[in-house]
């Protein structure tokens, strides 16, 4: 979990790349991902993949600018 700042995501692929970025809140205010965020975003990926968009990351926000950045903590690698 990190506090909520700016932040920049690249890509070192062609200017006509399509990537997605997945966003969401957890109303409980606790940004840690639930297995279905892990599951959902794993199936997202994949799927996207297939149809050439990279997934770049999923920002989970909390309260008092907390998030999780799947990225950010290594789930991408």
């Amino acid at each position: 979990m990190r506090k909520l700042r700016s932040f920049n995501c690249r890509s070192n692929k062609p200017t006509n790349a399509y990537t997605l970025i997945l966003v969401h809140n957890h109303p409980s205010g606790n940004p840690e991902p639930s297995n279905a965020d892990k599951q959902v975003t794993k199936q997202i990926r994949s799927s996207a993949n297939i149809i050439g968009i990279e997934l770049l990351d999923h920002v989970i926000i909390g309260t008092n600018g907390n998030y999780f950045s799947f990225r950010q903590e290594g789930l991408f690698n």
